[in-house]
């Protein structure tokens, strides 16, 4: 249910939120925010890495504005850092504890998704048919492996005709699909 999520994280101070998944092991968690027109906070970002998709509206990060489809990921230690709404957003929080490196080896990251690259998937096994773009990078994706230490986060498109007759997976890592 959607709830107040103060104490849960820095970020999530004062908004409606809902817990969409939680790993038990390491802590890292999927939230689903409102925030509401003229929302400002400030995070020190020193707890965790917090990344965000934004699905509808828009969010400042740092003064660098994006829309929907538009992503940022804040890295441990990379506060503080200034976020605001304008106009108010719907928006998906991942927030992870330690965070391997190497990812955001080069600080935060804020782009619009719909300018970066399509990949096709290849991995070993997988049917042909899938897309993807990379929200968090580096995410080598070659071979049976893909997403380096911190693992991927990706917006995937499953073209027109795929099937995968293996409906339910169970992987020997942390996965969800939104």
């Amino acid at each position: 249910p959607w709830r107040g999520a103060s104490g849960e994280h820095e970020i999530l101070h004062g908004l409606d939120a809902r817990l969409l998944s939680k790993n038990r092991r390491t802590g890292a968690s999927t939230w689903m925010a409102r925030l509401p027109a003229g929302w400002r906070t400030s995070i020190k970002a020193d707890q965790d890495t917090v990344e965000t998709f934004v699905l509808e509206g828009d969010l400042s990060v740092n003064d660098r504005k994006i829309g929907s489809t538009g992503f940022a990921g804040i890295p441990q230690w990379a506060g503080p850092v200034r976020l605001a709404s304008d106009g108010g957003a719907a928006v998906y929080f991942f927030i992870t504890p330690d965070l391997p490196l190497p990812a955001y080896t080069s600080g935060i990251k804020v782009t619009d998704l719909w300018n970066e690259p399509w990949q096709m998937i290849d991995m070993t096994g997988v049917r042909h048919g899938i897309m993807f773009k990379s929200l968090r990078t580096p995410d080598p994706a070659q071979g049976a492996l893909h997403g380096g230490a911190g693992g991927f986060l990706r917006m995937t498109l499953c073209t027109p005709g795929f099937m995968e007759p293996r409906h339910e997976i169970h992987h020997n890592c942390w996965e969800e699909i939104l």
